[in-house]
Formats: structure tokens, C-alpha cells, sequence
């Protein structure tokens, strides 16, 4: 592969979800406009969005046999449905894609740490709507469950504020780390300015996943509490698969073109990559914000 090649293709995996931020960043899940088509939101899309239909279709049919005839099967089979939901339903937009990949280009995190934030952000994303729904639940002993929007609105507000200081922070540090070493031979972000991955991941999912919420909520319908939770772990298993599978690419994707980096290209990929990704991560933040300045 070639350096050129390596660079288009890290560079893209970093802002393909910036192409249609507005319409769908990691936070948010906006209702598109009518007479509107997304770049992204294309023929590819429409198919994961039909997949997805079916499998609910086929889960809600299962859970329910299982509520009737509490067949194991049946229960194991909707676990293993929701999982591939989960996978399906990651490869949508959202989920903090962009934002993971960013922090991968832009930090020197070893492999585990990558996977570290894949997994954990996929789990506090249902976490979030889990905590949110088994509350609302408890308290009011399964009558009809009240309006979380107050909560969730305030989540995504909170959630946007971390997500643009995130990117100050990595600009901040990049400038820092220049100006410290303007005399030295050697050109590596010092690995203590990077940003924690725990950190990371819980300001991903400090959103509570809808889907999560729904799954839940026709789980405790028919009284299927601790099922619920089994069939929400399972599809949550199934976004951190997809989470980690593209992050993992992004991470390969610099790691190659770093050992490859050499004058301009060392400069793209030590310097204009990392910036660029502080500056994406201040941009999905804004645009969280946004909605709440008016």
C-alpha cells in the first residue's frame, strides 16, 4: 500500500462521519428534514435501516413465545438476534464512530487501549438508558412509563460540552508539545497529555442508546426483568463488535502510515491529522450545543 493511499485512507475513516454531522453526530439522532437525502444516508443505509426492521420483527416474536411458553430457545434465540441487531444497528450513524476514530489518529494509545474505549463506550451507551428505564420502572412499578426527555436533553447538552473541551484539550496539547520540543530530534506526543479512555468512552455513551430503551421497555412489558437485561447485554455486545472492528482499522491504518512517516508525510501524519481530529471533535461538540443557544 501506498503512502498516499494510507494517508487518503486514515484520513477518510476520521471524517466520514463529519460528512453529515448536522444531520447525525454521535450525540444526536435528528429526524431528517422531508425532501432531504443525506451523502451518507444512501442505498447502503437503507439496507442496514430494512435488516434491521426484520430483526425486530423476528426478536418482538421470539420474546414473546418465550413470555408464553418459556422456551429457553426461543429466548436464546432472541439474545443471539438482538446481538446481530446490535452489530447492524452500530454501523448506522452515531455511536461515537467519529469520535473514536479522531482520538485514535490523534493519540499514541497502545492496541488495548483502543479496545478499552470501543467496548466501554458501547456499554455506558446502553448503560445510560438502562440505569434511566429500570428507574422509571421501579418506581412506578410498571405503569406507564414517564417522558425521559428532560434527562436525556440535558445528557446530550453535558455530553456536547465535554466533547468540544475534549477537542481544545488535544489542540491545546498539540501545540504544547510543539513548542516544547521545537529543539529536539524527536517527534512523539507525550503520552501522559492524552486523553483518559475510561473518560472517553463514558462521554460517548453518556447518552442513553433509544434502542437500548425500547428493547428494555417490551422486555419489562411482559414482565421479563431479568431477561431484559440478558437481551440488552447481548445487543450491546453486539454495537462494541462493530465499534471495535472500526476502530481497529483506524488504529492499523496509523499505525502503518507512522512507520512509514518521512518528511511531508511525517509532518501529515505527527501534525495535520492530529489537529484535524481535535478540530472534528470541537465541531460534533458544537453542534450538540448548538440547538441549546437558541
Amino acid at each position: 500500500m501506498s503512502k498516499k493511499m494510507i494517508i487518503l485512507a486514515l484520513w477518510t475513516a476520521v471524517v466520514l462521519g463529519a460528512v453529515s454531522l448536522q444531520a447525525s453526530n454521535p450525540f444526536i439522532e435528528k429526524t431528517e428534514k422531508k425532501g432531504t437525502r443525506g451523502i451518507v444516508q444512501n442505498d447502503f443505509l437503507k439496507k442496514i435501516v430494512i435488516m434491521q426492521a426484520k430483526l425486530n420483527r423476528e426478536v418482538s416474536k421470539k420474546i414473546e413465545y418465550y413470555k408464553e411458553n418459556k422456551s429457553y430457545a426461543a429466548g436464546g434465540m432472541a439474545a443471539l438476534l438482538l446481538f446481530i441487531y446490535g452489530l447492524l444497528h452500530a454501523l448506522g450513524p452515531g455511536h461515537g464512530k467519529t469520535v473514536i476514530s479522531a482520538w485514535v489518529v490523534s493519540s499514541r494509545k497502545i492496541y488495548s487501549k483502543v479496545i478499552l474505549v470501543s467496548v466501554l463506550s458501547a456499554l455506558f451507551h446502553a448503560l445510560t438508558a438502562v440505569i434511566i428505564v429500570s428507574a422509571v420502572y421501579f418506581f412506578l412499578k410498571g405503569a406507564v412509563f414517564a417522558d425521559t426527555a428532560g434527562v436525556r436533553s440535558a445528557m446530550m447538552l453535558a455530553a456536547g460540552i465535554l466533547l468540544f473541551l475534549i477537542g481544545i484539550y488535544m489542540l491545546a496539547g498539540l501545540f504544547y508539545s510543539e513548542k516544547k520540543r521545537r529543539g529536539a530530534a524527536e517527534g512523539i506526543l507525550n503520552r501522559k497529555k492524552d486523553i483518559n479512555p475510561v473518560l472517553l468512552a463514558f462521554i460517548i455513551g453518556l447518552v442513553p442508546c433509544p434502542s437500548t430503551s425500547v428493547i428494555l421497555i417490551f422486555a419489562f412489558g411482559f414482565g421479563l426483568v431479568l431477561e431484559g437485561y440478558v437481551f440488552v447485554l447481548a445487543f450491546a455486545s453486539g454495537m462494541a463488535v462493530t465499534q471495535l472492528a472500526i476502530a481497529s482499522g483506524v488504529w492499523h491504518l496509523r499505525e502503518k502510515a507512522e512507520s512509514l512517516a518521512s518528511g511531508r508525510l511525517g509532518f501529515v501524519v505527527e501534525r495535520i491529522l492530529p489537529a484535524g481530529a481535535g478540530i472534528i471533535l470541537m465541531a460534533a461538540g458544537f453542534f450538540v450545543i448548538l440547538p441549546y443557544l437558541y
